[in-house]
């Protein structure tokens, strides 16, 4: 007699399960369509060439192909790659193979329909259970803070021309100072004004010198500290010292100072080194015992103070004189 065998099977646990992968798949694709640019993975061929397993459809709107097309081959993508944009791109992503760390680099696209784009990658590598490696990352578009980036280059370029010039036109204004200063001392009968003039002059020169090194120097807003202290000891031994009697030494570390603080630590310095170079040897000549008449400007750096000290081996302050009670400027 014909019949039948009817088998009952419990599939509640596959329908949870199933429902549960459907909800993921909702969510990650939920997830997905808010990043702004291209969630994806590839990896490499064993013909060299490379394949996205997976790309988000934003890849239409970036890059103008679909993620089915780029499954087997990412060639047409990779024929939209800038041509001097390639050499890093490879070498970037061997790198990353080898050492497994993440890859990021910026390329340019040859867009179809927009024209040259600035695209940004991010990628971390893993390796896959039959030894390859598969890369997950992002692609984004980056087009438009490259341009602000460039925009903002070009406006610090521009800034930077016009500080320049400040700079410039300062230092030539104090100089035409000094000489109409040195003009007036030429005419100047009076000893103690002849020499009142000249260190007025030396006073603006040390200032000057700071704009003059900030119109050379590569960075505006820093003065390297131990050149102009070289260049504002030499132009005082020049003036004070011509025929070389004094020994000047500068040992400042490498440090820069900015304007404001530049300034004052100069005037200070054409203060007592001036009056070393006048009072401190008479008859250049060094206190007993020295071999040599010797000046030195140095400067300490702890990592949060610096110390300035000028130091002569000459004869030293009178013993009847208080330096708190003078009446020079010096």
């Amino acid at each position: 007699r014909g019949g039948g065998v009817v088998s009952h099977i419990d599939i509640t646990a596959l329908r949870e399960l199933a429902d549960q992968l459907r909800n993921e798949r909702d969510r990650f694709t939920r997830i997905v369509a808010t990043v702004p640019g291209v969630i994806c993975s590839f990896r490499l061929r064993p013909d060299g060439g490379t394949c996205f397993p997976y790309a988000s459809p934003a890849i239409e709107d970036l890059y103008g192909l679909r993620p089915e097309a780029l499954v087997e081959s990412a060639a047409p993508l990779w024929a939209m790659i800038h041509p001097d944009d390639l050499g890093h791109i490879d070498v970037g992503i061997t790198a990353s193979a080898r050492a497994m760390t993440p890859w990021r680099d910026e390329f340019r696209l040859r867009h179809p329909l927009k024209g040259e784009i600035w695209v940004e990658g991010h990628s971390t590598p893993v390796r896959e259970p039959e030894g390859g490696i598969l890369w997950h990352g992002y692609v984004q578009d980056i087009t438009e803070r490259k341009r602000a980036e460039a925009a903002l280059r070009a406006l610090l370029e521009e800034k930077e021309v016009l500080l320049r010039e400040v700079h410039h036109r300062v230092k030539n204004n104090l100089a035409a100072i000094i000489d109409l200063l040195e003009l007036q001392r030429g005419n100047a009968t009076d000893e103690s004004m002849s020499s009142l003039l000249a260190e007025l002059g030396h006073r603006i020169h040390s200032m000057a010198l700071v704009h003059e090194m900030l119109y050379q120097s590569g960075n505006l807003s820093r003065v390297d500290f131990h050149g102009y202290l070289q260049a504002l000891v030499g132009h005082l031994r020049d003036s004070l010292d011509p025929h070389g009697a004094i020994r000047l030494g500068v040992p400042a570390p490498e440090t820069g100072l900015n304007l404001d603080t530049a300034i004052p630590w100069g005037l200070i310095v054409n203060e007592l080194v001036t009056n070393a170079l006048k009072y401190a040897f008479p008859e250049r000549r060094p206190r007993p015992g020295a071999e040599a008449c010797e000046i030195v400007v140095a400067v300490d750096w702890d990592g949060a103070t610096y110390t300035l000290t000028i130091a002569d081996n000459g004869v030293g302050l009178p013993a009847a004189l208080d330096w708190t009670t003078t009446r020079t400027l010096g």
